[in-house]
């Protein structure tokens, strides 16, 4: 059920991606894998598997997660994003569109 925990934990995490959706560095990857993981509070909780091709650590691969909402052709496997890397933490990054 819906406990205090979880809500904590989803104030957390939209504190996260405001922080690097505000801060965070530029960079493009190509979506490796797409895991839905269910239904969020607006979208569907989604965890990606990201190959960063610029921006802090480039070139790696990192594995974000975040609530997906509206059309999500954009990011399927093979596809290329826009993404805000963790200026404190190169393996944390929101996607922010199609590159």
């Amino acid at each position: 059920g819906m406990g205090g925990g979880d809500m904590a934990a989803m104030m957390a995490e939209s504190q996260r991606l405001n922080r690097i959706g505000q801060s965070g560095v530029p960079g493009v990857a190509t979506v490796v894998a797409v895991r839905p993981l269910g239904q969020g509070m607006s979208g569907t909780n989604t965890e990606f598997d990201l190959s960063v091709t610029e921006g802090p650590g480039a070139p790696h691969t990192i594995t974000v997660h975040q609530e997906m909402v509206g059309d999500a052709a954009w990011y399927q496997p093979g596809s290329t994003v826009k993404i805000k890397i963790d200026p404190t933490n190169p393996n944390d990054a929101v996607l922010s569109g199609s590159a």
